[in-house]
């Protein structure tokens, strides 16, 4: 495990995630998290405020996106439509 959540805030429609993720190995870390039941479309995924390019699409039924390299003692992971 390279990261565990340690606070999650969800809205009700789904459309925005914000997760705090602390890091749990001594180094860089590149988490995947996996979602269900996130509507269907595309989303982005910010960390720390900043861009990170990362996008990805739902199905409705299933979504995983991974974060590379990240690094530092926690990261604040926003997932939106």
């Amino acid at each position: 495990m390279a990261a565990r959540y340690t606070r999650a805030q969800i809205a009700t429609d789904l459309r925005d995630i914000r997760l705090q993720l602390e890091n749990v190995t001594s180094g860089s870390y590149s988490p995947t998290i996996n979602l269900r039941n996130l509507p269907s479309g595309t989303y982005k995924a910010t960390v720390n405020g900043a861009t990170t390019g990362t996008t990805f699409t739902s199905d409705g039924k299933t979504a995983s996106v991974q974060l590379p390299n990240l690094s530092g003692p926690t990261a604040s992971v926003r997932i939106s439509r």
